[in-house]
């Protein structure tokens, strides 16, 4: 697998869902090739939570914004700056199972055409019980849909592709006019 991976996370005032988070995306079995982060003028713990992982982790890469600047235009900056032929997106309270990032890189990289790579969602409360799920049932398991299929696919039904589960090719994500 010769394709690279960026993580790019905007955060703002999640220090208690943080560092489950981040050790979600840092514990994967294949690792990003950097991790950029935007603190975007957090008031709570947030900021000392990313530095004590940054102590760990080098890929770890924190800019910190001075007031709060929102979620789209954070999302643009980070993509200006991900170096990786494909982005990872998620919010900061999200949380990732064991082996997405390998399961997920090497479906694209056995389909180098494919724009991005998605799953199901199951969402959890703080006591990891689970609360409601996103499937959308188009396959019982990992395949390449084509461009026409997915067309197909979107005539019938619409689709919820969000960023925490998705991973995107970054110049597809750009030629499709970014976030």
């Amino acid at each position: 697998m010769s394709k690279m991976l960026s993580v790019i996370l905007s955060n703002y005032n999640h220090a208690q869902y943080l560092e489950r988070a981040l050790e979600a995306i840092l514990n994967q079995t294949y690792k990003p090739m950097e991790f950029i982060i935007i603190d975007d003028a957090s008031t709570d713990n947030s900021v000392e939570i990313i530095e004590r992982f940054m102590e760990k982790y080098s890929t770890i890469r924190l800019i910190k914004n001075n007031q709060n600047r929102g979620l789209v235009a954070n999302g643009k900056e980070l993509l200006r700056l991900a170096q990786g032929d494909y982005v990872y997106w998620p919010a900061s309270d999200d949380m990732i199972l064991p082996g997405f990032f390998e399961k997920s890189m090497n479906l694209l990289s056995q389909h180098p055409q494919a724009g991005l790579s998605w799953v199901d969602t199951i969402f959890i409360n703080e006591r990891d019980q689970k609360i409601g799920e996103d499937r959308l049932h188009l396959s019982s398991e990992p395949r390449y849909l084509s461009s026409k299929e997915m067309v197909e696919i979107l005539r019938k039904k619409m689709l919820h592709i969000s960023g925490l589960n998705t991973i995107y090719k970054q110049s597809a994500l750009v030629g499709a006019g970014g976030i």
